[in-house]
């Protein structure tokens, strides 16, 4: 609320300050949120970038001619990775139950409570990111160069926008 008019410099100082700190961790807290559920959410059943590398792996399997090895491969990639993120996975639906109940609270705004969750989700989603990237990487690795330059057009082609490239480097599976 803005101060009277007269109001001393200090009261107003103050107020912005305590604004400032209220507002930074909401948006923050609403950043995560969002990324979050992007993550969650994706072109394939279940939107875990391990269950997207496994609806990929049928485009690659059509579009750029898998191997039976290949295929393979990238299939033990893939569950290894599901059964590595288990854990994060069910963390991470923990942690999103968790800051609804914190949000519901008719009586009171527990802010500290909040930024904790908000932290340790922050955290959870950079670790599930670099997880991502890394089978990513993994599975661009079992292909020929020629069926990564092969994916990479038909990436750039695809209506799946969500699969672009730039500069080259892959920006998601």
């Amino acid at each position: 609320m803005p101060e009277p008019l007269g109001a001393e410099p200090e009261a107003q100082d103050k107020e912005n300050t305590m604004q400032k700190k209220t507002l930074v961790p909401a948006i923050a807290l609403g950043l995560v949120l969002i990324s979050t559920a992007v993550l969650a959410r994706g072109p394939f059943a279940g939107g875990h970038p391990q269950e997207m590398a496994l609806g990929m792996l049928q485009v690659m399997a059509d579009e750029i001619g898998l191997t039976l090895s290949q295929e393979q491969t990238i299939t033990q990639l893939v569950n290894d990775a599901r059964l590595a993120s288990a854990v994060d996975r069910e963390r991470l639906s923990q942690l999103h139950q968790q800051m609804r109940d914190l949000t519901e609270d008719p009586s009171q705004f527990d802010q500290a409570a909040v930024e904790a969750v908000a932290d340790e989700l922050a955290s959870l989603v950079s670790r599930m990111a670099v997880d991502g990237a890394q089978l990513r990487w993994e599975v661009r690795q079992v292909l020929s160069e020629d069926q990564r330059e092969q994916l990479d057009n038909v990436r750039r082609h695809s209506r799946m926008s969500h699969f672009r490239f730039t500069d080259g480097q892959p920006s998601e599976l």
